[in-house]
C-alpha cells in the first residue's frame, strides 16, 4: 500500500488484510497525521518515499519491497467484507497459477447498490513477473502472461471527498514539461479536466484521444464524456452528433442511451428522450470497462418520471416513481419527488 494522511480508514483495511496477508508493506509518502503509527500496529515493514507527483513511482517502490510469491495492492480507503476475505483465503489454498488476477473493484455509493460503479483491476500480481505500474495518475499494469478474472470483490469506501484537482495538477505539471502523453494519458487527462469543469480543454484532449490508437473500451467512454462536454456548453447539435458517433461504432450501453435521452430532453423532445431512456432501462448491462449500474436503473426511471409528469401522464409518472423508490429509496431526487402530491402514494 502507498498512503498519505489516511488515519480515518487505514485501520479498517489493515484489519481486513491481516486475515490473509503473509506480509504487509506500507509506503508512506508524507503523512502528517497518525497514519504511520496505525500502520506500525500491523507491520514492521513501514517505509518512506518522497512524493514525486507520480503514483507509479511510489507504487513501484512498494512492489520492490515485497518478498512473497504474489503481491496484492490495496488503497487505504478500500474494504474487504468477510465473504470476500474467505474467497481470498480459499484462492491462496489452491494452486495459484496465473501471472495476474483481475479482481472486481466496487466503488460504493452512499445512495445504495443501484448506484455503485464496478470495474476490474489487476489486483494480484506474480512477483516473478516483475510487473510495474505505468502512468503518473491512474496508474495501471500492462496485462501480460496468464490473466484470470476472479469474482472476488474489493470495495472502495471513500470517507474524504475526491481530490480531482490534485490529479489535474499532476497532468498540468507534466504538460508544462512537454510530456508526451500516451492515448491512455490523454483519456484520463480529459476526464480530470471534465470533472473540474474545464470543458473546452477537456474536449481538446478527448478529440486527440479519439483520434489515437487508444483502447475501444476507453473510446466508448470518451465519446460519452465528449458529448457531455458539448451538452454542458449548450451545443446540442454537436452533443448529438458525438453521441451518435458512439452509437454507430460501439454496441449501445445503458449509459449511451441515457446520454442520448438527456440530449433530446434538453431539446424538449420528450418523445425521443423517453424512447432512449426506456431503451436504457431494458438494455443489457455492460460486462466490461466502467459498469455504472444506475444507468440501467435509477437514472432512466427518474428521467421517465419527470418526462411523463411534464407530459401530464401522471399515471406513468407515478408508476416510474414507484420503481425509483424500490431501486434507490434514499436518493435525493426520489425523496424530493415523493413530496409531490401527484406522485406520492
Amino acid at each position: 500500500m502507498i498512503v498519505k494522511d489516511e488515519e480515518a480508514t487505514l485501520d479498517r483495511i489493515l484489519n481486513c488484510a491481516k486475515d490473509f496477508a503473509d506480509e504487509i508493506i506500507i509506503v508512506d509518502t508524507g503523512s502528517d497525521d497518525e497514519t504511520v503509527n496505525i500502520a506500525k500496529r500491523y507491520t514492521d515493514k513501514v517505509y518512506f518515499f518522497k512524493w514525486t507527483n507520480d503514483f507509479s513511482e511510489a507504487r513501484n517502490y512498494s512492489l520492490k519491497k515485497a518478498t512473497k510469491d504474489y503481491i496484492m495492492w490495496l488503497d487505504a480507503d478500500d474494504f474487504i467484507d468477510e465473504e470476500n476475505i474467505l474467497k481470498i483465503k480459499n484462492m491462496l489454498i489452491t494452486d495459484l497459477y496465473a501471472d495476474i488476477y483481475m479482481l472486481k473493484y466496487k466503488i460504493v455509493s452512499p445512495f445504495g447498490a443501484e448506484c455503485n460503479l464496478e470495474f476490474y483491476r489487476e489486483r494480484l500480481l506474480k512477483r516473478s513477473g516483475n510487473f510495474l505500474f505505468e502512468g503518473a495518475v491512474h496508474e495501471a499494469v500492462n496485462l501480460s502472461g496468464k490473466v484470470v478474472y476472479s469474482n472476488i470483490v474489493i470495495e472502495h469506501r471513500k470517507v474524504k471527498p475526491p481530490l480531482f484537482e490534485r490529479n489535474l495538477n499532476i497532468y498540468r505539471l507534466l504538460e508544462s514539461k512537454n510530456k508526451i502523453f500516451t492515448p491512455r494519458d490523454l483519456y484520463y487527462y480529459g476526464r480530470e479536466l471534465y470533472y473540474n469543469g474545464y470543458y473546452q480543454k477537456a474536449k481538446e484532449k478527448f478529440h486527440l484521444f479519439l483520434n489515437s490508437n487508444g483502447s475501444d473500451t476507453d473510446k466508448e467512454e470518451g465519446y460519452i464524456l465528449l458529448s457531455d462536454c458539448y451538452l454542458k456548453e449548450g451545443n446540442l447539435p454537436q452533443a448529438k452528433e458525438t453521441i451518435f458517433s458512439s452509437l454507430k461504432k460501439y454496441p449501445p450501453s445503458p449509459e449511451t442511451f441515457c446520454k442520448t435521452g438527456e440530449i433530446f430532453f434538453s431539446e424538449g423532445n420528450y418523445g425521443c428522450a423517453s424512447a432512449y431512456y426506456r431503451a436504457a432501462e431494458t438494455s443489457e448491462e455492460k460486462s466490461y470497462g466502467f459498469i455504472r449500474k444506475e444507468y440501467g436503473g435509477i437514472v432512466p426511471c427518474l428521467m421517465l418520471t419527470v418526462i411523463y409528469f411534464r407530459l401530464e401522464r401522471y399515471d406513468l409518472a407515478k408508476e416510474y416513481h414507484k420503481k425509483c423508490k424500490k431501486l434507490c429509496p434514499n436518493h435525493p431526487s426520489v425523496l424530493f419527488n415523493d413530496k409531490i402530491p401527484l406522485l406520492a402514494n
